[in-house]
């Protein structure tokens, strides 16, 4: 009997604040056989993807997004580094 994928919110920075770490991913699937994932880890987090590969295996790649800026503070000028937060 295949087993089913728990899907996880990972749609806001607040709900994925509120998972716990752990060493493997957080899913959430995104069509038959394809899964969007998120690891947080002591010291971060990583986006990962998932898909089916036939014969009952999964391929996964995770990447950790080392530039990625929060929504209120834009990549600026052609440095591409995180606008400081003004008061």
């Amino acid at each position: 009997m295949a087993r089913t994928v728990r899907d996880t919110n990972l749609e806001s920075r607040a709900a994925r604040s509120r998972l716990k770490a752990r060493k493997k991913p957080y899913w959430s699937s995104i069509k038959r056989g394809a899964h969007l994932g998120y690891y947080k880890g002591k010291r971060g987090g990583a986006w990962c993807a998932r898909w089916y590969a036939g014969d009952g295996r999964y391929v996964e790649t995770c990447k950790r997004l080392v530039n990625a800026c929060p929504p209120d503070r834009p990549l600026r000028g052609g440095n591409q580094t995180c606008s400081r937060r003004t008061r």
